[in-house]
């Protein structure tokens, strides 16, 4: 990252509590705070400075400019959804998880945005070389194995990543998109995510003793 050097406002260089900020904030529709978080993902603002107000730090204006068009660029939840065709909540437990990483979104209170390059490569990654074939009892669709399962339709992403999950096929159903192609063999899901013991009922508990 560049350091941050303190001087005057000048035609390279500016604080972000004047035009700078004022402008970028129109072109953002962000406040000065995102702003400032954008900068500080970016490394052109350092830690030291992170409450330090902006009339006092200064940074370069081209910085700036290419991280805000950088920020613009990139795709928030809304955007990526479609494309992966699961739920909002399966896309946060990814990135919980790891399976998704964002472009944009370390900073506490700063909204996730990703890159279209990472989102397909997500999905190459786990469809690409993928046999296609309809779905039956058995080979089932992540949300048909999360149900049978018990668990969530991110762990099962997460475990065809890691290898866990080898066995895998693409949905021949046309109305399917993104990860909701993908089908797995339900056996193969409730060997890795056993359901949870109920325990003995009271007449199963006096037949063992």
């Amino acid at each position: 990252a560049k350091p941050i050097t303190r001087y005057s406002a000048t035609r390279s260089a500016r604080a972000l509590g004047f035009a700078i900020s004022r402008q970028l904030h129109h072109l953002l529709g962000h406040d000065p705070g995102v702003l400032r978080k954008i900068m500080m993902e970016r490394g052109i603002v350092g830690k030291d400075d992170e409450k330090t107000p902006d009339n006092k730090v200064v940074c370069s204006v081209a910085d700036i400019e290419r991280a805000v068009s950088d920020h613009r660029a990139r795709l928030d939840f809304q955007a990526i959804l479609p494309i992966l065709g699961v739920s909002k909540g399966t896309a946060l437990r990814s990135v919980a998880s790891g399976v998704l990483h964002p472009a944009f979104g370390v900073a506490k209170g700063m909204r996730a945005k990703f890159t279209r390059a990472s989102v397909d490569a997500l999905l190459r990654n786990l469809i690409g070389k993928a046999e296609t074939r309809e779905e039956d009892d058995n080979i089932v669709s992540l949300e048909n194995a999360r149900a049978k399962a018990r668990c969530q339709i991110a762990d099962i992403i997460r475990a065809l990543i890691d290898g866990r999950i080898v066995t895998r096929y693409v949905s021949m159903d046309p109305s399917k998109v993104g990860l909701a192609r993908i089908l797995v063999d339900s056996a193969d899901v409730k060997a890795i995510f056993p359901r949870p013991s109920r325990g003995l009922t009271l007449v199963h508990f006096s037949k063992a003793v």
